[in-house]
């Protein structure tokens, strides 16, 4: 917890939103999708790459901090072994790495020592993650040791200034603690408990076919113009009647050319908006979207959300039961105030009812 990095970055402002909207949408123009309607998700776009930049400069700062030395001979050695074992769960095994177990792995300093990496170190520490998967290459092997240094690294630091005796953290720790203790009564003595069957499931798929629908091809009008200005052009006035166009479908096998990373944006916006200007080698094009057409989710691409929505539902409703039960015969405390969050506490808190 104490290693986890979390940059922050300054919001975009309005007018680099309205940039970005300038750059994708285009001048404004009868048909255009409105500034509004997309704004929430230009912003969350412009935070999630300014986000990833101050990952990726974090990241690098601080494996330089801790002068990560990595033995690539040996990492690979490790690989091999978890390909040839085919293990059936995230848990690696002593037996399979035992003839590798003291060899160095990796090395780096933490408050002005080497510490030393052995592969029965790495395996020790992997086994202990709450959430992990198995390395499928050496890549995956190195970043995993990458974070598990800077992760050491920071949590050092963090230790040094007092960190880890902060009331905030103290408490964030005990949640956690909370949050591992639910999480695992769930999986092991209330999710088994609750059968969802085929049937059931099918069931739920007709009957909400909306929910697991999705664009996946757009029919509209490409007009081709001489230059990106004369379409720029167009789109400002929507005088003169546009070039003579093609009628076309726009789907993720037959993208709008130019733009085919563009394709899910396309495919979802409203009917009658326009996309473009898109330079190409030999003039712009804009596509002048008409209709849309949706397509259901194959039910065997779906059937585990399918499930896992029905799970949730009945969890729920059998965590309820649980509160109740266990009322009659625990003190709870509850400090959280449901009220600030508007939140009947009577709904959400079944033991009141009972103490």
């Amino acid at each position: 917890m104490l290693g986890q990095m979390d940059p922050v970055v300054v919001p975009p402002t309005e007018a680099e939103l309205q940039a970005a909207y300038e750059r994708g949408f285009g001048p404004p123009v009868p048909g255009r999708v409105a500034f509004a309607a997309v704004r929430s998700g230009l912003e969350h776009q412009l935070l999630q790459e300014r986000r990833v930049a101050a990952r990726e400069e974090q990241r690098r700062r601080a494996l330089e901090a801790v002068g990560l030395k990595i033995d690539l001979r040996v990492i690979e050695q490790v690989v091999q072994r978890i390909r040839a074992g085919r293990l059936t769960a995230a848990e690696i095994p002593a037996g399979l790495v035992a003839s590798l177990a003291g060899e160095r792995l990796a090395s780096y300093r933490l408050d002005g020592r080497e510490v030393v990496l052995s592969v029965e170190d790495w395996r020790n520490r992997f086994n202990a993650l709450f959430v992990r998967h198995l390395p499928a290459n050496s890549e995956e092997l190195e970043t995993g040791i990458q974070d598990l240094a800077i992760a050491d690294g920071v949590a050092g630091l963090a230790r040094a200034r007092g960190a880890d005796r902060a009331p905030r953290f103290v408490e964030d720790r005990r949640n956690f603690l909370y949050y591992q203790a639910l999480d695992l009564f769930e999986k092991e003595r209330l999710r088994p408990r609750i059968e969802v069957s085929d049937a059931e499931a099918t069931a739920y798929y007709r009957a909400h076919a909306s929910e697991f629908a999705r664009p996946v091809r757009a029919r509209g009008t490409l007009l081709r113009f001489a230059n990106e200005a004369a379409a720029a052009a167009w789109l400002r006035e929507r005088k003169a009647a546009p070039p003579s166009g093609d009628e076309i479908e726009v789907s993720a096998l037959s993208p709008l050319p130019g733009a085919v990373r563009a394709t899910e944006v396309i495919l979802r916006l409203p009917d009658g908006a326009t996309f473009g200007p898109v330079s190409t080698p030999s003039g712009a094009l804009i596509f002048v979207k008409r209709t849309a057409e949706t397509e259901l989710s194959p039910y065997a691409a779906v059937a585990a959300q399918v499930r896992n929505k029905l799970t949730l539902a009945r969890l729920e409703t059998l965590e309820l039961a649980v509160a109740r039960e266990w009322a009659a015969h625990h003190a709870i405390t509850d400090r959280l105030p449901l009220a600030d969050f508007g939140v009947d506490g009577l709904v959400r808190k079944p033991w009141v009812a009972l103490n």
